[in-house]
C-alpha cells in the first residue's frame, strides 16, 4: 500500500501540471532547448550512449545500455539517414539513442538510432525519480547518478530540483558509478494535467480528467487501435476510430496527433472508482493537501507509457476527495 508521506531528506514535487515515473511534470515559460520560451522537447526520456550488449535472438529480443537491458521488440531501428534496419545492424561499443515512451521497468524502447555523428556521447534525459540531498545524487530510469561536482545550467541550485522534473544529465564515463558533468532542466511531459474526485456520500459518482502528451511511432494510424488506461489500477478499456476517439459507459478518450508527437484526453466520470484509489491513499477522512502518489499507464497499440505522478489530496469525510 502506498502510504501518503512526505519524504524527509528528499524533496517532494507538489504541483498540478504532473507526470511520469516517478512522474513527469510539464516546466513551462523557459528556453527547453528548442529556441522557444514554454516549448516542448521532441522526446521525454531518452539515453545516448554505447551499446554494450546486443541479444537480436532474445525473446524479447534486447540491448544493454549503461547496465540496463531494454526490450526492443517493437521499436524502429534507424541510421543516421533515417532509414529503417534492423537489430543486426546494431554494433556493439557503437553510440545509439534510444528513446521511451516510458520510464518505468521493464523499459521498452520507441526507436533505436545509430548516428555516426553521436559517437562518445553519453547522455540521459528523464524525469527525476529520486533525489538525495545529502547524498548527492538523483536517479533518472532506475540509474543513480553522483550530482556532488555537477554542472548546473538553467537551474540556480539542487535545492531547486524537484521530483518528475524532466533533466538531461551529460554524464563524465558510461562506467559505474555514473558521475555527472552537466545537468540541465527540460520541457516535456507525459501527463499534463490530472484531477481525480471521489464521492464517498453517492455511488457510482467518482470521476477523473486526464490530459497529456506521448511520442507514436511513425506512420501510426488510429483506426481499431487497442487503448488501455490504468489510472491507479482502475482501468479502462478503449478502441479507437479513425480520428482517434472512442467513447464508453464511463466517458471519452481521444488522441490527436501533432508532429511529432500526439496529444491525450480522458474524461471519465459516473463510476465506482475510488476502491481502487484506496492504496494510494484517497481514503474517507479529512485531508487537506496531503502529498499523495498516483501511477499512470497508458497502452496504444501494445506501446506502454507511464510513471507515477505527484499529487496533493484534499477531502471531507463522507462527502468527497479530490486529488490534483
Amino acid at each position: 500500500m502506498r502510504a501518503m508521506r512526505a519524504k524527509a531528506g528528499w524533496i517532494v514535487a507538489a504541483v498540478v501540471l504532473v507526470s511520469a515515473a516517478t512522474g513527469w511534470a510539464k516546466q513551462g515559460g523557459e528556453d527547453d532547448g528548442s529556441g522557444e520560451p514554454g516549448g516542448v522537447d521532441k522526446f521525454f526520456t531518452e539515453i545516448k550512449a554505447p551499446l554494450e550488449a546486443v541479444d537480436c535472438g532474445g525473446t524479447p529480443p534486447t540491448i544493454t545500455v549503461l547496465g540496463l537491458t531494454i526490450d526492443i521488440s517493437t521499436a524502429e531501428i534507424r541510421n543516421d539517414i533515417d532509414l529503417t534496419t534492423g537489430c543486426a545492424s546494431l554494433e556493439v561499443g557503437k553510440t545509439v539513442e534510444v528513446e521511451f515512451g516510458s520510464d518505468l521497468a521493464p523499459l521498452v524502447a520507441l526507436e533505436v538510432t545509430i548516428d555516426p555523428n553521436k559517437q562518445g556521447k553519453l547522455e540521459v534525459q528523464g524525469p527525476l525519480q529520486a533525489i538525495d540531498t545529502s547524498g548527492l545524487t538523483v536517479q533518472i530510469l532506475g540509474l543513480t547518478i553522483d550530482v556532488s561536482t555537477v554542472q548546473l545550467e538553467n537551474i540556480p541550485s539542487l535545492d531547486a530540483l524537484e521530483l518528475s522534473q524532466i533533466v538531461e544529465v551529460d554524464l563524465v564515463s558510461a562506467t559505474a558509478p555514473l558521475e555527472a558533468e552537466s545537468l540541465v532542466r527540460k520541457n516535456g511531459s507525459f501527463v499534463k494535467s490530472l484531477k481525480l474526485t471521489s464521492n464517498f456520500g453517492k455511488p457510482d459518482k467518482d470521476a477523473l480528467s486526464l490530459a497529456g502528451t506521448v511520442q507514436l511511432s511513425s506512420g501510426f494510424t488510429p483506426n481499431g487501435k487497442a487503448v488501455v488506461l490504468d489510472v491507479g489500477g482502475q482501468v479502462f478499456n478503449f478502441t479507437l476510430d479513425d480520428k482517434g476517439n472512442d467513447e464508453i459507459a464511463e466517458g471519452k478518450f481521444s488522441l490527436k496527433q501533432k508532429t511529432g508527437r500526439a496529444e491525450f484526453k480522458a474524461r471519465l466520470k459516473n463510476g465506482d472508482f475510488q476502491g481502487s484509489w484506496i492504496d494510494e491513499g484517497m481514503v474517507d477522512a479529512d485531508f487537506s493537501k496531503e502529498p499523495l502518489e498516483m501511477d499512470v499507464a497508458l497502452t496504444i497499440d501494445g506501446v506502454p507509457y507511464g510513471g507515477t505522478v505527484q499529487l496533493e489530496y484534499t477531502a471531507k469525510a463522507g462527502r468527497s476527495g479530490k486529488a490534483k
